[in-house]
């Protein structure tokens, strides 16, 4: 049985691109390398993911210190050192990239990009209910590597969000 098929009260947080990152901007370009997320802090396991948009540059890319599993997407592996590229032209605005599915509401997610000019604008949903959105990129940066942005979430009390 999956997670998602398992749970009782499951809160789904979806991942929509809303800005690309700077990088996209460059001639045959990367756009969004992806090292971690984080759900309040936790490395969430890798059967709460569902990746939308499978990356098409690299699907696991080593890190110094780091070591890719075979058959998982890097950034989705549990290790912080592992990292997942997609082009861009598969991360265009409106693009549904992945979604993460939890037991427990998210007040704070936190994704971890290589360099800030790989981060992109994003629109987060729970449950299908806007919690957070950006409407900038993380800027054209080369450092700090890792660059980690941390997204709180605008979520309404359970009661509300429950009536909606």
């Amino acid at each position: 049985m999956s997670y998602a098929t398992s749970c009782e009260n499951l809160y789904t947080y979806s991942f929509t691109i809303t800005v690309q990152g700077a990088s996209a901007s460059v001639t045959n370009g990367d756009h969004l390398h992806t090292l971690s997320v984080k759900l309040d802090g936790v490395l969430p396991s890798v059967d709460q993911f569902t990746v939308h948009v499978a990356p098409d540059r690299t699907t696991c890319n080593e890190l110094p210190g780091g070591s890719c599993v075979a058959g998982v997407l890097g950034f989705i592996d549990g290790d912080e050192l592992m990292q997942s590229n997609w082009s861009k032209r598969q991360t265009s605005a409106g693009t549904l990239l992945f979604s993460i599915s939890t037991t427990v509401r998210v007040s704070e997610i936190e994704i971890a990009y290589h360099r800030p000019m790989y981060a992109p604008g994003w629109l987060i949903k729970e449950n299908g209910v806007e919690v957070y959105r950006d409407s900038t990129n993380g800027g054209s940066d080369s450092w700090p590597n890792p660059a980690p942005y941390t997204f709180k979430l605008h979520t309404l009390p359970k009661a509300e969000a429950e009536a909606l």
